[in-house]
């Protein structure tokens, strides 16, 4: 219920953080989960753009998939595009988030670690649309 609005209906902020929790889980089920990111690596992905759509409403107890992928990798920021799925077959919205690549300590701009790049090159997907 806190996901949604009076109208019991997804807000639609939530589908942003939806998003992101899904990029989160990746990175965990790769053994490179954000806290490790913090306590261990010198360097951070944080988010620089972020745009959503939304095809249909989510609802309280909507099962959902999301479908992750990686569009354009540069050298120090990558983007990551999302397809909300519910109900297993209803795109009901998608997202895509920029991420750059910054020193943890002086936040300035450096390239995509090596381990980062070699994780997400798994998911880049030849048939991204670059302007979802």
């Amino acid at each position: 219920m806190y996901d949604t609005d009076a109208a019991g209906i997804l807000y639609f902020t939530h589908q942003l953080r939806i998003a992101h929790e899904a990029f989160e889980a990746f990175l965990r089920l790769q053994k490179n989960g954000i806290q490790k990111m913090l306590k261990e690596e010198d360097y951070l992905l944080p988010v620089v753009h972020s745009k959503a759509d939304y095809q249909r409403p989510l609802f309280l107890d909507d099962t959902l998939c999301i479908e992750l992928s990686v569009g354009r990798i540069g050298r120090a920021s990558f983007t990551t595009h999302y397809k909300i799925i519910k109900d297993e077959t209803e795109c009901a919205g998608t997202v895509k988030i920029v991420h750059a690549s910054i020193d943890q300590h002086t936040r300035k701009t450096i390239p995509i670690p090596e381990s980062i790049r070699t994780l997400i090159s798994k998911l880049t997907s030849k048939n991204t649309d670059p302007e979802i």
